[in-house]
């Protein structure tokens, strides 16, 4: 047979037409929309990143970094001579520590630099003394000097008038001479002009004498105005080592007794820890001096559980707890300098204080101002922080693998 049965009975019902499988429109329409929804969750698996971030806190700070004071030696803190925020100096004094002990005479280190004080002031005032007690005996020898000079000059006088007294006593007695020789004058007379020589000659050498000695006190007054500036430093320079001594004594009971911490550089008080009657231990922070006028940069505290992927280079975001972030914005930046080893709170110095050991991540921002209400605020050296670092950014789909592949690597 050509054809089957079942052929030829279908052709003979064939008037009652096809049979057509209707289906709703809405079907065609979810389906276009799952293949679409599946293609894009596909490409957004595929194509999409993901960020895991950390947040940590952390300050704004000068490039140069932050100047820490620290003690070199125990003590307690008996004045604090600064508040937190306020501009000193190089060189200002901050906080004053004590370290008084008892002597061993049995006195305070106050007492016998109280003591010793005195006798300070009393070497100045017998140093004024002597330099006031040189300077009139300066003027005596001088005055006794000048004084000599002009009798001097005065018997110089006499003397050539002496000289010239005994030149003539001595050509009068000549002259009797001859005339008693010749027999016109008395021996007398001739004794008398005799007598008259005499007593000149005595004057002269009575005046001679007396400038002789006049010279030699002029000699002696000289020497001891010549020996005066020697016999006043010879003084002068025994006060000074006694005063030296004692400055040195002096030095050794105010270490002993306590000093004084200073500023190392110019800037603002911050992370001020020290109280009043605390006792510290050396090279503990009770201060820090955030120096002004350089380029800020933000120091992170990064606790040791969140700083296993923190690398150079990777971004961050910053919120200035001084500016609200959802109103004003956040600041860029990115890591590029991770500390090679965890601080401890000790050795942390900055305004946020911290209770664990902590790795120190310095960032280059992006910009130095924010913009609140249309006008760029200049940020500030001390201003606090909150970051979020960014320690891992892999493809969406590698966050479903990995657990796979981990397990099947253990």
């Amino acid at each position: 047979m050509l054809f089957r049965r079942e052929v030829l009975d279908a052709q003979s019902d064939s008037g009652m037409g096809e049979v057509v499988i209707v289906q709703p429109r809405i079907l065609g329409a979810m389906t276009l929309a799952f293949t679409v929804i599946t293609a894009s969750v596909a490409i957004f698996v595929i194509f999409a990143e993901f960020s895991r971030k950390e947040t940590v806190l952390g300050y704004l700070a000068p490039e140069g970094g932050i100047a820490t004071i620290t003690p070199v030696g125990g003590g307690v803190v008996v004045e604090v001579l600064v508040q937190e925020g306020q501009a000193v100096s190089a060189g200002d004094p901050v906080i004053r520590l004590s370290t008084e002990l008892v002597g061993a005479e049995g006195g305070s280190a106050s007492s016998q630099r109280a003591e010793i004080e005195g006798r300070i002031r009393e070497l100045q005032l017998q140093r004024e003394a002597q330099m006031q007690q040189f300077d009139q005996q300066h003027e005596r020898l001088q005055a006794r000097l000048d004084a000599l000079t002009l009798e001097q000059g005065r018997l110089e006088v006499r003397a050539r008038l002496a000289r010239e007294s005994v030149e003539m006593a001595e050509a009068q007695l000549a002259r009797w001479r001859d005339l008693a020789d010749r027999g016109f004058a008395p021996l007398a007379d001739v004794d008398q002009r005799r007598q008259a020589y005499l007593a000149a000659l005595g004057a002269r050498e009575d005046i001679d004498a007396l400038i002789i000695q006049r010279q030699s006190e002029r000699r002696e007054v000289q020497h001891a105005i010549a020996q005066l500036p020697l016999d006043r430093d010879i003084a002068l320079s025994r006060l000074r080592s006694e005063g030296a001594a004692l400055a040195q004594t002096r030095q050794e009971l105010d270490r002993a007794a306590g000093y004084v911490l200073r500023a190392p550089v110019s800037g603002r008080v911050t992370a001020m820890q020290a109280q009043l009657g605390a006792t510290v231990r050396p090279d503990q922070p009770l201060a820090a001096i955030l120096p002004e006028g350089q380029v800020l940069q933000g120091y992170l505290l990064t606790p040791t559980s969140a700083a296993g992927f923190i690398e150079n280079g990777q971004d961050v975001r910053l919120r200035v707890d001084a500016f609200n972030y959802q109103r004003f914005g956040t600041l860029s930046g990115h890591v590029t300098e991770v500390s090679t080893s965890a601080l401890s709170p000790l050795e942390v110095a900055g305004p946020i204080p911290t209770a664990q050991p902590v790795y120190l991540l310095r960032v280059e921002l992006g910009q130095q101002t924010l913009t609140a209400y249309g006008e760029a605020r200049s940020l500030q050296a001390g201003m606090t922080v909150m970051a979020d670092v960014i320690v891992d950014r892999r493809p969406l789909w590698r966050w479903f693998i990995d657990p796979v592949m981990a397990v099947r690597g253990d």
